[in-house]
């Protein structure tokens, strides 16, 4: 592996590809690149759905984390450091009915709309206690929809080691050292890549 992108051969055109997923240690930037992207994509007006899972943090304190719906605006907590019942991740205990509620629901959504592309961030030890999240994120890797999402960098789980094999996955790695031109080289190559398969790119 080199130091940006995993090595991977990709045969034929990078138009074959169509999962795209950021990974790298915490805290490097991956879910601003990706929000980079997605606002790239808006201005394409390509119709996007899918889930994020940003931080909350309260009292300069990483509190928690919350689970969007970014089609529909739907909220929830996905973990906390206060939620009482369901499985522990380190500090946190996951809201499995939030994460299936809203997560899940928003993805077999996604599966059906008329979205062509599907934010998720992130596919991790969190989303992966509930084996629906995986089952859904399964069938969208075999659709025809563009995935843009964000995995888990090093655990080792079916649903992220059948990911890092698949031939139609491109997997970009990125820590709080990459450059800016490697960031913005990988934004363009996704931001090409996509807009390409979804027949609008009309740059050279």
């Amino acid at each position: 592996m080199n130091r940006y992108i995993f090595d991977k051969k990709v045969t034929g055109s990078i138009t074959a590809l169509k999962n795209f997923f950021l990974t790298g240690p915490p805290r490097s930037g991956k879910t601003t690149l990706l929000m980079q992207i997605m606002s790239s994509l808006k201005e394409y007006n390509v119709r996007i759905s899918g889930i994020m899972c940003p931080e909350v943090r309260r009292h300069g304190f990483r509190w928690g984390f919350k689970i969007i719906d970014l089609k529909r605006g739907r909220e929830g907590i996905l973990a906390s450091i206060e939620v009482r019942k369901g499985p522990r991740i380190s500090k946190y205990r996951v809201n499995l009915q939030d994460l299936e509620e809203i997560g899940v629901k928003a993805l077999e959504e996604a599966l059906v709309d008329n979205s062509q592309v599907v934010i998720i961030d992130e596919i991790g030890k969190m989303e992966l206690v509930s084996p629906k999240f995986s089952r859904v994120v399964k069938s969208l890797l075999d659709s025809n929809k563009v995935i843009l999402g964000i995995i888990h960098a090093s655990y080792n789980h079916p649903l992220l080691n059948e990911i890092r094999r698949r031939n139609d996955t491109k997997i970009y790695w990125i820590n709080r050292n990459t450059p800016e031109n490697i960031r913005r080289n990988i934004h363009n190559e996704i931001l090409k890549a996509i807009l390409e398969r979804l027949g609008g790119y009309a740059g050279n």
